[in-house]
């Protein structure tokens, strides 16, 4: 008795896995395949091509009409960029991420700067290394790293576009001075602190932080003016991507006939092997006289005549399962109607 329920125990957890997998198959299909094929705008699909594909990629949603429009990129999207000057310590060794700033000849206080139209600040101790400081200014959002080999400073906006920029508020000698010694000072820094103080600083010899400033995209669609912070537009069901400057291109869009067809018929493939795998289950050969083995019986076997006789019961689990025979005649009937949209 004991062995016929562990038998028939097993037998249920081998067709309870059989279920899973062929429920996962299903599932798969209803919900890949078949929903693709369930939305209408699939069979509208647009194919939209660029005459230079270098400069921009373009593609269309299945509302945009067929035809020729132009685009032009006057003016890429880009984050603002500092280049510091190299530096040193007053001992003349090199500067690493511990390397305390005081080193510099620094002595301390609050760099401030602007980034996004918001004024941000980064304290400068007596106990502040390079590593705190690059730290500092990321959680601030302007992204920083010291370059070791370089001996500098490298500074960016989180994001393109001039909304994202960043500038230092040198207002001060303190500050200029401060921004100076890490590298960070630009020629526009202290024309401007001259400028607003009535001083004369004499330039001459002088190294700089080279800064670019952060710029926005510019394009025309259509001979239409079009400007954002990133290279990525959506205007009228296109979107396009800017990634090269260029004259006036020209943006095809047409009915995607390729694409709908193989969508069709990648549809057709899927289902014919869904249904195929399911009336193989439920046709296959009997396993009658076939029973999962015991422990002791597996014992007088070698592993290959185990293996072959479990596969035997395994590929017949699903064998005349109602079911399954439920499924596939749900499937045949709505295959063989025809629908209205």
């Amino acid at each position: 008795k004991q062995d016929k329920y562990t038998k028939a125990q097993t037998k249920l957890s081998w067709k309870q896995d059989a279920w899973k997998e062929m429920n996962t198959k299903i599932y798969d299909f209803y919900s890949k395949t078949l929903s693709n094929m369930r939305r209408v705008g699939n069979f509208s699909k647009k194919v939209t091509t660029v005459s230079d594909s270098t400069k921009a990629t373009v593609s269309a949603s299945s509302g945009v009409i067929n035809g020729t429009q132009t685009l032009k990129v006057e003016q890429l999207a880009t984050a603002g960029y500092l280049t510091g000057k190299e530096i040193q310590q007053k001992s003349g060794n090199k500067i690493d991420s511990t390397t305390n700033l005081v080193t510099l000849g620094i002595k301390g206080g609050t760099l401030k700067f602007e980034v996004g139209g918001e004024v941000k600040s980064v304290n400068i101790g007596a106990n502040t290394t390079v590593a705190d400081f690059t730290k500092a200014l990321r959680e601030q959002g302007v992204e920083a790293n010291f370059d070791e080999s370089q001996q500098r400073f490298f500074l960016n906006s989180a994001k393109s576009g001039e909304k994202n920029d960043f500038n230092f508020i040198l207002d001060d000698a303190d500050s200029l001075d401060m921004a100076n010694r890490l590298g960070l000072a630009t020629k526009a820094d202290y024309e401007a602190y001259d400028q607003a103080n009535g001083t004369t600083t004499d330039l001459t010899g002088m190294e700089f932080a080279d800064k670019l400033d952060a710029s926005n995209a510019v394009i025309y669609l259509n001979n239409a003016r079009f400007e954002g912070e990133s290279n990525s537009f959506s205007v009228n069901g296109l979107n396009i991507t800017a990634t090269g400057v260029s004259d006036t291109m020209t943006i095809t869009t047409k009915t995607d006939v390729d694409g709908i067809y193989d969508m069709v018929k990648g549809f057709l493939k899927e289902y014919n092997e869904l249904v195929n795998t399911m009336e193989k289950s439920y046709n296959a050969a009997s396993a009658k006289g076939y029973e999962p083995l015991t422990d002791d019986e597996k014992e007088q076997m070698s592993d290959k005549e185990v293996e072959k006789w479990e596969t035997k019961i395994k590929d017949s689990i699903l064998r005349r399962d109602s079911t399954l025979q439920s499924v596939l005649s749900g499937m045949s009937i709505n295959m063989a109607k025809a629908f209205e949209i």
